[in-house]
């Protein structure tokens, strides 16, 4: 809310990565039709212990549209949330005294260096992001 940016929303973030999950659902169906799910049992599995290895496998790949968006909400979140809290001690601090507002710069220069850090995350953040679905991809299509 207010000032957070639209990749900080958890709803907006697990959405996004619950739309890309669906669609690599449907891409394993098209390619693969019902021998996509061959995708839940692992080859050579005794015949036994089918059922509990489809429910886990299953359960599995369905979290992945969950974990893909709560791991990078999260880390853009706490990032917005850092520089929040430093931003309010910044104008606490400025807004106090003429000592706090000579004391308020060092915070300043902290946020200005977390911001430059904030970029760096964002970035790694979207590799991670492409990687993981990549990898995703590759599993449907491929059906390992």
């Amino acid at each position: 809310p207010y000032s957070f940016a639209i990749s900080a929303q958890l709803v907006a973030v697990v959405s996004f990565s619950l739309a890309l999950w669906i669609g690599n659902v449907v891409l394993g169906l098209y390619l693969h039709g019902w021998g996509f799910f061959a995708l839940f049992v692992p080859s050579g599995t005794p015949l036994p212990l089918v059922p509990v290895l489809v429910l886990i496998e299953a359960l599995s790949y369905a979290s992945r549209a969950i974990s893909l968006g709560l791991r990078l909400g999260a880390n853009i979140l706490s990032g917005h949330l850092l520089m929040l809290i430093l931003g309010s001690l910044i104008i606490g601090l400025m807004s106090s005294s003429l000592f706090g507002f000579i004391s308020g710069i060092i915070p300043i220069l902290a946020v200005v260096a977390i911001t430059i850090l904030e970029f760096a995350i964002a970035i790694i953040q979207a590799y991670v992001f492409s990687i993981l679905l990549s990898g995703y991809i590759k599993d449907s299509v491929d059906l390992h």
